[in-house]
């Protein structure tokens, strides 16, 4: 009995073999699609949203929290590329308002705006531009933060 339960075992493990493979790869077609997948992926890093380009990210407080490039505000984002004192976000409870100070002109989605609602949880994130930068809010767990990209 112990030698058929063995003979049956070896049968077994010699059937789940590996089966045969194809060796037949054509290295050229296989760097080609390496290749072009390390593009992609480069161009995807360095494109507007990509984390290449990423000038910072500024956790949101409860209240005001300025940003410019000026040393006195809460969010300094990159030295010339924005007014000393750009605006602020207000953040109330989960809800945070972009607010702009003149002269800037701060656009969402192509249009200038004063003020505008930067974030509320049953909404999207909209995105902001200056020049050449961009920003939006993000929640995570129970952190809001703002995310600032050159490009």
């Amino acid at each position: 009995m112990k030698q058929s339960i063995g003979i049956i075992l070896c049968f077994l493990l010699i059937g789940c073999g590996p089966a045969e493979r194809n060796t037949d790869i054509d290295l050229g077609i296989y760097k080609a699609e390496i290749e072009e997948y390390h593009q992609k992926r480069v161009e995807s890093l360095k494109g507007p949203t990509g984390w290449l380009n990423l000038a910072g990210l500024f956790w949101l407080k409860q209240g005001i929290n300025s940003f410019g490039s000026g040393a006195a505000n809460d969010f300094i984002f990159p030295s010339g590329k924005i007014s000393e004192q750009a605006g602020y976000f207000l953040l109330n409870q989960d809800v945070v308002t972009l607010n702009v100070l003149e002269p800037v002109k701060i656009l969402p989605e192509g249009n200038s705006v004063k003020e505008a609602l930067a974030f509320h949880p049953d909404s999207t994130s909209r995105a902001f531009e200056f020049g050449s930068l961009r920003w939006f809010i993000i929640k995570r767990d129970d952190q809001i933060w703002s995310s600032v990209t050159r490009f």
